[in-house]
């Protein structure tokens, strides 16, 4: 049998079994109240401090209102369509007093805590997470943020001496995807206003430069003390190019046009002073720039994808590239295919009490590296089902909570990793003898230790090392270890 509430409690009067009138109750609740006071109708156990009974009331209940009503026994007025729309000028929702729900007008009573004690990252005052999201009058009120008057309506109610772990703390970085290799391009697409002869207009403009590629790899001027990937139209002529396959990658601030085509030079013909050098080459010798290097991913996913795509799926018919090859047409059906991206989780899966995080490593990887495990994401499935899927298959861990951390931009030929932390739910390991040659729990003294050793080499064989700079299996590594607060 449920307990019965206290009887200062706002519940045991709304069960009438109160000496209290209902009304008479909600003036002296209000009467009462202390500044610090946190009390909400979900934490019936907390009583009504004691307070002089001089203290000026927050707010009474309106005898009009939904509160009123119901508490008088009257039926409650009905909402009239639109209600949910009305927004105030700071962003919360707001409708005319007379309809507000009783947790509502409860809501508003309660005692305003500073903005600045509020642990649970929510908007500033001001600005709702759900304003323009077309959800109703409670449940934005219910759950957006902070409105005007600063009150935190997450966490409304709950300690905020919380502990906090890895899953409810923003990450150490603003956007840790910046740290990456691949990801900084910042190319203007301009993606809504592609035509057909966005290729040949760009070949116009006097400023133009071009990535050139051998299959998905670079195409550099290599010598002793530069290394130059862009090439000028009148440079091409030595690159056998196949300008008719050429993609529009997008345009520097001044206007300047990138592009990437297609060479027919390979690793056997390729003449001094050019050089051909594949992803991993770039990004672990930091042969380019970030800039360039993310250009580079983007342009040998899109030259990757034209050469794997010449003829219908549909009907075998010939498919020519339309809107600066970001589209093929079947000549024979019309039948069009876009570029594909392929989701991949990768994630490191932390044991909170023990405070372990679990790393493997694959048979092709080099010797003594171990990283995060990582797995496609499948048709119909989430990223956090995928990551928790990958983890039991791969490893035998069971996952619960999952969070997202950074991407990656992967052109090995066109992924794009999706880096998450999982939370362990289990200990056991059951390794996957197929996909995996060892999986194990690290300490955070060895993570560390390993992420010291730069040089991408064991020197001894009981020796581990982490995955590139670069990797953002090697971010999420180092951002555990950064976390600014752990229990």
């Amino acid at each position: 049998m449920q307990a019965k509430p206290p009887k200062n409690c706002y519940r045991y009067a709304i069960q009438g079994e109160s000496a209290w009138s209902r009304g008479d109750f909600l003036d002296r609740f209000h009467a009462r109240r202390a500044p610090s006071a946190r009390w909400h109708p979900d934490r019936p156990d907390r009583p009504l401090p004691d307070a002089p009974d001089e203290r000026p009331p927050l707010a009474v209940a309106d005898p009009h209102s939904a509160a009123g009503r119901r508490l008088r026994g009257l039926p409650p007025v009905a909402a009239r369509s639109g209600d949910a729309d009305l927004r105030d000028q700071h962003g919360g929702d707001r409708a005319e007093e007379g309809r507000r729900s009783g947790e509502d007008q409860h809501r508003r009573a309660r005692q305003r805590r500073p903005a600045a004690s509020c642990t649970c990252h929510c908007p500033p005052p001001g600005r709702s997470e759900l304003a323009g999201s077309g959800l109703g009058l409670r449940q934005g009120r219910a759950v957006a943020g902070r409105g005007a008057s600063g009150i935190c309506r997450t966490y409304t109610g709950k300690s905020l001496n919380m502990t906090k772990t890895i899953f409810d703390l923003h990450s150490p970085h603003p956007e840790p995807s910046t740290f990456v290799a691949f990801a900084e391009n910042h190319l203007d697409r301009q993606s809504e206003h592609r035509a057909d002869d966005c290729v040949e207009k760009a070949l116009e403009h006097p400023g133009a430069h071009f990535l050139a590629f051998s299959g998905a790899k670079l195409i550099v001027k290599h010598d002793e003390k530069i290394i130059d990937p862009l090439f000028a139209p009148y440079e091409l002529a030595g690159l056998e190019p196949t300008i008719d396959e050429a993609v529009l990658l997008g345009y520097l601030p001044n206007g300047e046009p990138r592009l990437a085509v297609p060479s027919g030079l390979t690793e056997e013909t390729v003449p001094e002073p050019f050089k051909i050098a594949d992803a991993r080459m770039l990004y672990r010798q930091q042969m380019l720039p970030e800039e360039l290097l993310g250009q580079f991913a983007q342009g040998s996913s899109l030259i990757t994808w034209n050469a794997n795509n010449r003829f219908c799926g549909r009907c075998g018919g010939p498919m020519d590239g339309a809107a600066g090859g970001y589209r093929r047409i079947c000549t024979a059906c019309g039948h069009m295919v876009f570029p594909r991206t392929d989701p991949v989780v990768i994630m490191l899966t932390v044991d909170i009490e023990r405070d372990l995080c679990l790393l493997g490593r694959s048979p092709h990887f080099a010797p003594g590296m171990y990283s995060c495990l990582a797995g496609f994401v499948e048709p119909g499935e989430t990223i956090e089902n995928a990551v928790r899927r990958e983890t039991q298959e791969e490893s035998g861990i069971r996952i619960g909570r999952v969070r997202y951390h950074a991407s990656q931009p992967w052109p090995l030929p066109h992924s794009l990793m999706i880096g998450c932390f999982a939370e362990a739910r289990s200990t056991v390991i059951k390794r996957d003898e197929q996909e995996l040659e060892d999986v194990r729990w690290f300490t955070r003294a060895e993570t560390e230790a390993m992420l010291e050793r730069s040089t991408g080499v064991a020197s001894t064989p009981d020796e581990h090392i982490p995955p590139p700079k670069g990797a953002i299996a090697h971010q999420l590594m180092r951002d555990w270890l950064a976390w600014p607060e752990r229990s």
